[in-house]
């Protein structure tokens, strides 16, 4: 199982979307070659909090201990550290999206 790790929340509601899209954009890459994905942005909810959402995908990764899959511009965003660091301390594969596999 690969776990899509990336920068999701704006106060921009236009680039929330575009985070969001590149969410799908990168699981049907991932699916395409093979490999099941957990994709977060799949499970978003309306009126839930940033920390409500952290706890859940922090939850997910120690329980199930997938690769981690680290899109472009991880590094702006608070939780995808925090993903990456947890992957880090328990030891899990890390991957990190090449710049030739996007536009951005």
């Amino acid at each position: 199982m690969i776990y899509i790790s990336g920068k999701i929340t704006n106060e921009d509601p236009i680039k929330q979307r575009e985070n969001l899209s590149r969410f799908y954009e990168v699981e049907t890459m991932l699916n395409a070659l093979g490999h099941k994905t957990f994709n977060p942005a799949r499970l978003e909810e309306y009126n839930k909090t940033w920390e409500y959402y952290l706890s859940r995908d922090l939850t997910y990764i120690i329980k199930n201990r997938p690769t981690i899959f680290v899109m472009i511009g991880w590094e702006t965003s608070l939780g995808a550290k925090l993903e990456v660091e947890t992957a880090k301390q328990l030891g899990l594969t890390i991957v990190y999206e090449a710049k030739e596999n996007t536009n951005r």
